[in-house]
């Protein structure tokens, strides 16, 4: 990104920017932003392994959230390798983080696809949203299916 300075309230493009370069440098700020949960949450879960206490106060002095989105940006973190981060964002991760400490049945497998709630009997809140984000890549599991490990 040669040329375009990034400052802490605007970013500067260079005036000769081509379409396609601007498109480019739009889709790296989208990665970004998507990002930033995941990169946040490696981030405490670095320091509580390596200095211990204080992870969230030092987070609550550097970034406006609160100790609750950060101990949920950390502990969604924990609960997903990078591997296995690809195709869905964090949300939807965060959603079968949840289903996987009790919540209702929502899986994300690695390939990107989320399935029903399992023996719920009811939708989950992010399904219509999911199933629209996701396409044809929704598929439901039969009820006896259980989640991955």
């Amino acid at each position: 990104m040669t040329d375009i300075i990034y400052d802490d309230s605007c970013l500067n493009l260079p005036p000769r920017l081509t379409f396609d370069e601007w498109i480019g440098h739009g889709k790296t700020l989208a990665t970004m932003t998507d990002s930033i949960p995941w990169w946040v949450g490696d981030w405490i879960n670095f320091g509580e392994a390596r200095f211990g206490e204080g992870k969230y106060s030092q987070g609550l002095t550097l970034w406006d959230y609160n100790y609750n989105t950060l101990a949920n940006m950390a502990w969604v973190a924990s609960r997903y390798p990078p591997e296995t981060r690809t195709g869905l964002s964090w949300t939807h991760h965060r959603y079968a983080a949840t289903a996987r400490q009790g919540g209702p049945a929502l899986v994300v497998y690695a390939f990107g696809r989320f399935v029903h709630p399992l023996g719920s009997g009811g939708a989950h809140p992010a399904q219509a949203h999911l199933s629209e984000t996701l396409g044809p890549r929704a598929r439901p599991l039969p009820q006896s299916a259980e989640p991955p490990r």
